[in-house]
């Protein structure tokens, strides 16, 4: 395959009953499954990045067309919702105690 996808058979063990011709538990190839490692469209999607689609920490976003009136919190994205955020604020947390590990929670569209 290319592009780093693989194929692998999907095979499943079928149980046949004593009483049958050919009693035991058979394989049955029910087709192929293609696959690609998750690791490499990881890194794929951050080495291409041209820094305008990968967002490494969440942030609020806010918009106020009348100046009279306060801003109103806008959602158009996953990283700008607040439980994507509350997340990341959680994994930061938990991470302080080992501060030569940089993570961040990556979501792939």
């Amino acid at each position: 395959m290319d592009a780093g996808w693989m194929e692998e058979p999907i095979v499943l063990n079928v149980p046949f009953p004593k009483r049958s011709a050919i009693p035991g538990i058979k394989p049955f190839e029910a087709g192929t499954f293609y696959r690609c490692s998750l690791i490499a469209i990881l890194c794929k999607r951050i080495s291409a990045a041209d820094g305008h689609h990968v967002h490494y920490d969440p942030y609020e976003l806010y918009w106020q067309p009348d100046l009279r009136k306060a801003p109103m919190c806008v959602f158009g994205e996953l990283y700008t919702l607040p439980e994507f955020i509350h997340i990341h604020q959680e994994l930061q947390r938990n991470l302080l105690l080992n501060l030569d590990v940089v993570c961040c929670i990556m979501w792939l569209a």
